[in-house]
């Protein structure tokens, strides 16, 4: 029994002796918090550069409707033995078009007018001119409905 109480003495020993051996020292960490910063920083770059960017735009873009040009608004009136005034209406209701009438100019004078797909000057020219007499000009957006002007007696004359 003594053997054996000897031997098992021997291999703890040993175990003792070579698992303290074996392990030895651990070396102590030197680095410092602003390593860890910077190596943090390292880290969190190369992340961002392995993100990929959007593409940069080098061509400038420019608005579809810059070279096109509005289509004339065409009108379809029908009017039969109708005040000029109700023809004026009807042409500068949906429009941008101010509207000024001259002193003696009769708005209740009638005129028959079928028209259709005309432009606003045709539309004028064939009511105004032609249906009642009178003239019209167009300054901006401001219609102007004028009596003709009689030429003077000496411009007459040397007409002739």
């Amino acid at each position: 029994m003594k053997t054996i109480n000897f031997i098992i003495a021997g291999v703890a020993l040993s175990f003792l002796v070579t698992g303290c051996s074996t392990t030895g020292l651990r070396p102590v960490s030197t680095t410092s918090s602003t390593d860890i910063a910077t190596a943090r920083e390292l880290m969190q770059k190369q992340k961002e550069d392995s993100q990929p960017a959007a593409p940069t735009f080098t061509e400038k873009l420019e608005p579809l409707t810059k070279d096109l040009q509005k289509e004339p608004q065409l009108y379809a009136l029908v009017f039969q033995a109708a005040p000029i005034g109700d023809v004026l209406t009807a042409l500068t209701k949906d429009s941008t078009i101010n509207l000024i009438v001259e002193d003696g100019v009769d708005l209740t004078k009638q005129v028959t007018v079928n028209l259709k797909n005309v432009t606003l000057k045709e539309a004028l020219d064939m009511a105004v001119t032609q249906g009642a007499g009178y003239s019209w000009t167009m300054e901006n957006e401001f219609l102007h409905i004028k009596k003709f002007e009689e030429p003077l007696p000496s411009v007459m004359s040397s007409l002739r």
